[in-house]
């Protein structure tokens, strides 16, 4: 039996107050979490809206990353996997960051630590990313091309 979606609810303290949410992908692996979306948001609110916009944000991402080429109106498609090459990720972030212009890194340098902590968790720095999370870096790349091409 095969699931889309496999998740952990849990509560949370916020200046607002306590908040039910939902962990897509446990990135450290502390709980028993998965998805089939792999561009999915790894923690959200639970509830619906933020599941049903968490899942477009997911899909849309794919198409964009792949041209559309593994997102497609058929069921059961099967594709082959992309070998993500993490020297290569590595090498186009740090490309990336160093097109920046020295003057406007200070604007840019909180929604980039906002873009890599949204990835791969609150604190998490991109030079402590390990062989493995290719696919993480991959996202990381397309939010700041995404956020790079909005200016």
């Amino acid at each position: 039996m095969l699931k889309d979606i496999y998740a952990y609810a849990h509560t949370v303290r916020t200046d607002e107050g306590t908040k039910v949410m939902l962990t897509l992908r446990s990135l450290d692996g502390t709980a028993d979490t998965g998805c089939r979306f792999k561009y999915i948001n790894p923690e959200i609110e639970f509830n619906y809206q933020s599941l049903v916009d968490a899942l477009n944000e997911a899909i849309d991402k794919e198409a964009k990353i792949t041209n559309n080429q593994f997102v497609t109106n058929e069921r059961n498609v099967t594709s082959e996997e992309v070998d993500l090459d993490f020297d290569k990720l590595m090498e186009e972030f740090n490309t990336i960051l160093h097109s920046i212009p020295k003057e406007k890194m200070p604007d840019y340098a909180p929604r980039i630590t906002q873009i890599i902590e949204k990835t791969l968790g609150k604190g998490k720095k991109i030079g402590n990313a390990q062989r493995g999370q290719e696919e993480q870096i991959q996202v990381i790349i397309a939010d700041l091309k995404d956020m790079l091409n909005a200016q």
